[in-house]
């Protein structure tokens, strides 16, 4: 695993370095007038610094076409970096190994060994994780981000793998508050955790608005059904009041699919008596968690600062 290193360009400051790196490792693909349309910097400038970039192979171009005709190249984080991601929940250990695109290049999860103490538990898990991913990272740029629950957060300290060591440590409450800060800065928006209970915050304009009120469910056993009844009749009224234009949907103990947010869209609405100018655009997490997007984003904003430097 090797480090990131910092990149000079003769009469550009850091701070412009930091502002075309953290463009690029957004991951989305994005040419060099765009670059200097977001950043406000001349072309020739986002030039040098993209120029830079890939000479140490941190960026590669692919070429684009529209209607048969070649349209600018479009810039994109190298394969060289990559960001794992280990999440830890009350139930569940996981850890995925994306790229700044949040294309996963390996997965794992099991769920936690509640016969041996955590720190114990965690440190086996990461070092098998470790070992089937030496081959993948091998001489790549490696961001290590740890997300776990605050309570947990004090034990990893007493974990015993050398990877913990070198991690970001983020709480899972954080990560969701930073994943609706840079997604929906505006307006009210709800997430909801569907694991062995029911976590519901409310952000607005990006910020909380309550404490995560938490209703003791057992979801696993009762299953998908019962899960959509249960939330349908918690958020209803919780949606008369403060009307949210989005609801974020987690769970790592139920397939939650596109029907299923059509179930509960229905569900809410009819149990709320709501009008569909009112009822949220409900997005469901896809394979990677709300809180796991919110900690690679960190993680990207952390490499750009240390390739320029900063």
């Amino acid at each position: 695993m090797s480090r990131a290193f910092t990149i000079e360009v003769e009469g550009v400051n850091q701070n412009k370095i930091y502002s075309v790196a953290r463009e690029v490792l957004r991951g989305g693909g994005v040419t060099r007038y765009e670059l200097a349309d977001a950043t406000g910097m001349s072309g020739v400038t986002v030039g040098k610094i993209v120029s830079e970039m890939l000479r140490h192979s941190l960026f590669v171009t692919e070429e684009q076409f529209s209607s048969h005709r070649r349209a600018p190249e479009k810039i994109f984080p190298s394969e060289r970096i990559n960001i794992l991601v280990f999440r830890f929940t009350k139930h569940q250990l996981s850890a995925i190994l994306c790229d700044p695109c949040k294309r996963v290049l390996f997965s794992s999860a099991r769920p936690l060994n509640e016969s041996l103490p955590f720190e114990f538990d965690i440190s086996a898990f990461a070092d098998s994780v470790m070992q089937s991913i030496a081959a993948e990272i091998n001489h790549r740029i490696v961001g290590v981000a740890v997300i776990a629950e605050r309570e947990q957060i004090k034990l990893i300290q007493y974990a015993q793998s050398e990877i913990f060591s070198e991690a970001d440590i983020f709480s899972t409450d954080d990560c969701i508050a930073d994943y609706v800060r840079r997604e929906y800065p505006s307006g009210c928006v709800a997430h909801i955790s569907l694991d062995h209970t029911m976590s519901v915050n409310i952000f607005s304009e990006g910020k909380p608005v309550n404490s995560g009120a938490e209703h003791s469910i057992p979801l696993d056993a009762v299953g998908e059904e019962s899960a959509i009844r249960f939330a349908a009749e918690y958020l209803s009224p919780l949606f008369r009041i403060l009307s949210p234009s989005r609801l974020l949907i987690d769970s790592d103990i139920l397939g939650v699919t596109p029907e299923f947010a059509r179930e509960l869209y229905s569900k809410i609405k009819r149990a709320g008596q709501i009008k569909d100018e009112k009822m949220p655009d409900i997005t469901v997490c896809d394979e990677l968690s709300f809180d796991t997007l919110s900690a690679i984003g960190q993680m990207c904003d952390k490499l750009a600062g240390i390739f320029a430097g900063i």
